[in-house]
């Protein structure tokens, strides 16, 4: 049997440093402290190369449980759904209306950051409420799929009609399930970032090697 890894997930993403701190904001998150012999990030950046200026950027889990997150730019843009998405735990171990409260409460919180909300799966006799989500460059995820334990269908399983809230008359919503209208994405989070390229952006032969200080 294989020993248990850390991972690192990756986003390919137009404006790294942007990304990652939306992420921050939605997983409470932090952005390492820059390179020793910079006082920010900025200034590192300024030292690098102008191909490699806002390239880069992370954040991490400052408890050390969750993985670290890291963002590349790349020069295509979203063309399809995300073979692979985040689940956020906003309403584990709720359940109903006391559950929904909370999911709502977050989309909110979150759309106000510039995510976009897509469709409500209401609770049925087997699966509890979640929320299809996008965040600020497209990419797709959810709040909440479930208790621990119960294998709830998430709303961008293509076994379900994706269909944003916004689109089904008001009359066919649950009660309590209205839409809440997403925003154009928020340009609050702008700024540089930098950080060492994955062979998945193709433009070195590096790997990323063990999570370091540096985003």
């Amino acid at each position: 049997m294989a020993p248990i890894k850390k991972l690192q997930v990756t986003f390919d993403c137009a404006e790294p440093e942007r990304l990652a701190r939306f992420w921050c904001e939605v997983l409470g998150y932090v952005v390492p402290p820059p390179p020793e012999g910079f006082a920010t990030w900025k200034d590192f950046g300024h030292s690098q190369p102008p191909e490699e200026r806002d390239s880069w950027f992370a954040c991490a889990d400052p408890s050390g449980v969750g993985p670290r997150l890291y963002f590349q730019r790349v020069p295509e843009g979203k063309a399809a759904k995300n073979r692979v998405h985040l689940d956020v735990r906003a309403g584990t171990g709720l359940v109903g209306g006391e559950r929904l409260a909370v999911l709502e409460a977050e989309c909110a919180r979150l759309v106000a950051l510039g995510a976009v909300r897509e469709r409500l799966l209401p609770a049925d006799d087997d699966n509890e409420s979640c929320i299809a989500m996008q965040d600020i460059e497209g990419n797709e995820f959810c709040l909440d799929r479930g208790p621990a334990g119960i294998s709830s269908p998430c709303p961008w399983d293509g076994r379900h009609a994706r269909v944003r809230d916004d689109a089904v008359p008001s009359s066919s919503r649950a009660a309590g399930t209205a839409a809440v209208a997403g925003p154009e994405p928020s340009r609050a989070l702008d700024g540089p970032g930098f950080e060492r390229p994955s062979p998945r952006h193709g433009r070195r032969g590096e790997h990323i090697g063990p999570a370091r200080s540096s985003p």
